[in-house]
């Protein structure tokens, strides 16, 4: 195997495995800047699915029955209520990313709140 490397690291320019590397890595850069045309694009598009997967979270917490809860309360489709600080003390997710969360959700019509208390609405 030692002499196929050096056989092959001897070629290399003749084999033209440093031009076939060099189109590759062209083709990649070319193709990453068809995507994101700019890196505010790409920023902006990690923070989209960033938000997205918290967003998924949220939501998957309002309707989870087993987190613990302070407000104990239900709502009368029997989703339980919870509180902001609820779902900070359970998951430790600073206050703001929660609230613009839930804000987002609100939104989407997918929660709505009551006096400080959150709560999944069904489907």
């Amino acid at each position: 195997m030692t002499r196929f490397w050096h056989w092959v690291a001897n070629n290399w320019g003749p084999l033209g495995i440093g031009t076939f590397f060099g189109a590759v890595c062209t083709s990649a850069f070319n193709l990453f800047k068809w995507k994101w045309p700019s890196g505010a694009d790409w920023k902006r598009g990690k923070q989209e699915k960033k938000n997205k997967d918290l967003d998924a979270r949220i939501l998957e917490l309002l309707m989870d029955l087993k987190m613990p809860r302070r407000s104990g309360g239900m709502t009368g489709a029997g989703m339980p209520l919870t509180g902001v600080a609820d779902i900070i003390e359970y998951t430790g997710i600073e206050r703001d990313a929660v609230e613009d969360s839930l804000a987002r959700l609100e939104a989407r019509r997918r929660v709505s709140t009551d006096k400080g208390v959150w709560f999944p609405i069904p489907d």
